[in-house]
């Protein structure tokens, strides 16, 4: 993989800028020694790295995101250097490296990732990317909450690998379930962060605090879970990285006899049973943590039960008169 640098002075020379990043040095500014014009080019595996860190210490932490995104950010632009190869990065080539996802089976939704992770950095060298990207619209998945008891009881009785630790996986399960926290917000939870019956959600998306009140009973289980392996507040409350996070759930739900089920899957379930159950939109969306109320909207949409509703206030309209 490479990514081409322009050789001004010894300032720019990469193996200097490595070593002046890995050593937390001021990073240099990229605008005046790291370009996309000029006759000398230097490419390499040295030059991408030293690059990409200064991307993701310059642009990404600019930009709020959380950690989970700036590695996706980094993989998404490192892929697309890739593609490059010795060509210089433009807005040309950026548009025909989407493209080729397109033909290749990438989804709209695949397309618009790395769309939002390629722009900030073509702006990064001074290159104006702009794309009109049509967004999928798809309603959530409805989970009934039988699903996730038949989850709970399949993780309960395995008898593999993970049969050990079924009682942080069904602990997992139901925080996901019952909190509608992200994926990401999870694996970042602390011991701390858990308190007087809130779970506090700390650097959540944008890097946005919020507080969400646990049920009874959770709150109960999580304290007997702490208390029991003796975490201490700074510990994280589950160790698990999010491959492993990701099977856990995958296969415990196909020995379920379940599909669909992810650990996002269970924010949407969240959301769904509390509008399902009356809620206001407006208090789901604080819950979620959603900027845009519109987002919380959807799962308007999930329930049918809320469509017939909204027709049926035509009938009473009908008989009144």
């Amino acid at each position: 993989m490479t990514i081409t640098l322009l050789k001004e002075n010894r300032a720019s020379n990469p193996i200097s800028l490595l070593i002046g990043t890995l050593k937390g040095n001021a990073a240099p500014q990229p605008t005046n020694n790291i370009g996309i014009g000029g006759d000398e080019w230097l490419g390499g595996k040295v030059a991408e790295i030293v690059l990409l860190s200064l991307y993701e210490r310059e642009i990404l932490r600019e930009l709020e995101l959380s950690p989970v995104s700036i590695t996706k950010y980094k993989q998404q632009v490192s892929a697309f250097c890739d593609w490059l190869g010795q060509r210089k990065p433009s807005a040309e080539l950026a548009k025909s490296f989407l493209a080729q996802l397109r033909s290749s089976g990438y989804s709209n939704t695949s397309i618009r990732s790395y769309y939002f992770a390629i722009k900030p950095f073509l702006k990064w060298l001074k290159i104006e990317f702009k794309l009109k990207l049509k967004e999928e619209k798809r309603l959530p998945r409805y989970h009934a909450r039988s699903e996730l008891d038949r989850l709970i009881q399949a993780i309960g009785n395995r008898t593999d690998s993970w049969a050990k630790n079924a009682e942080r996986d069904i602990l997992i399960v139901k925080v996901l379930a019952y909190t509608g926290i992200r994926r990401s917000e999870l694996l970042f939870l602390k011991c701390q962060d858990i308190a007087k019956g809130f779970l506090f959600v700390r650097h959540g998306k944008g890097q946005k605090d919020r507080v969400i009140p646990l049920v009874k009973s959770l709150r109960g289980e999580i304290d007997n879970y702490i208390s029991k392996h003796d975490l201490a507040p700074a510990d994280r409350l589950f160790p698990i990285g999010p491959s492993r996070l990701d099977k856990m759930v995958r296969e415990s739900a196909a020995k379920a006899g379940l599909t669909g089920i992810t650990p996002h899957q269970f924010r949407h379930a969240f959301a769904t049973w509390l509008v399902e159950r009356g809620a206001e939109v407006r208090k789901v969306q604080e819950l979620l943590g959603h900027e845009d109320i519109s987002t919380t909207a959807i799962y308007l949409d999930v329930i049918p039960r809320h469509l017939r509703e909204t027709v049926e206030l035509l009938e009473d309209e009908d008989e009144d008169e």
